[in-house]
């Protein structure tokens, strides 16, 4: 599973990373491979090389194919600063085609690790990393949200519960900073990436029209951590 919501809205309109302060597009990145091909043809975006979805076509490394990993094995944990130069690698093995351009940097990761307001989680299998979910604490006058900006797993661990312990440690450790809901963005077109959210509580609040641009609308999703919400 790969997974890549676009940034915090600007005053121009563009997104920024909540953290870093870098301006990109960066949507959610599961697509299954009709709406990959509708996400292409309507953005110009690029599926090859994408480990998301049946229209992935990009190679996990030679080590891990063909081999199912036993999930009960993983553990997640926080980030640390010795997980970076793995978290960019798994950052470039994850992300090709379009996103290439909008992959997190060495400095992208250590500003989540710095900031005492992110969240930068990791999942370990095997000794090695091999999945993570980054986002950002944010605090209004009504309430304090999370927002998830960013989940990858390698595909070899793909279908096999990294995802949902990710997003369940996030919510988690969201609750523990006083937020009372997490948040994030998808194209409408990402059904997969809805329903696996849907699963675990999200619901959707809003249509964001021609939030990607050239036409492609996204969808705002929350999961309610109040007492009477039901959503945790």
């Amino acid at each position: 599973m790969t997974l890549r919501t676009d940034k915090q809205l600007t005053s121009a309109g563009t997104r920024s990373c909540s953290v870093s302060g870098k301006e990109f597009i960066r949507p959610l990145q599961m697509l299954d491979s009709s709406a990959s091909r509708a996400a292409g043809e309507r953005t110009g975006m690029s599926t090859k090389g994408c480990q998301a979805g049946a229209g992935s076509v990009r190679q996990a490394p030679a080590a891990l194919h063909g081999h199912r990993q036993d999930s009960r094995k993983l553990r997640v944990r926080r980030g640390r600063q010795s997980d970076v130069a793995r978290l960019v690698c798994l950052e470039n093995e994850c992300f090709g085609g379009w996103y290439a351009e909008h992959r997190f940097s060495e400095s992208d990761f250590c500003a989540y690790l710095r900031n005492r307001r992110s969240i930068l989680l990791v999942a370990i299998g095997q000794s090695c990393l091999v999945g993570y979910v980054a986002g950002a604490v944010r605090t209004s006058r009504s309430e304090s949200s999370a927002r998830i900006e960013s989940i990858a797993a390698l595909p070899a661990y793909r279908q096999q519960g990294v995802g949902g312990r990710l997003v369940r440690r996030f919510v988690h450790e969201a609750t523990g900073q006083g937020c009372r809901a997490v948040t994030l963005e998808v194209a409408v077109v990402n059904g997969d990436a809805i329903r696996f959210f849907s699963r675990r509580g999200f619901r959707r609040t809003r249509r964001l029209p021609s939030y990607y641009g050239h036409g492609m609308d996204g969808v705002r999703m929350k999961l309610d951590l109040r007492p009477s919400g039901g959503g945790a």
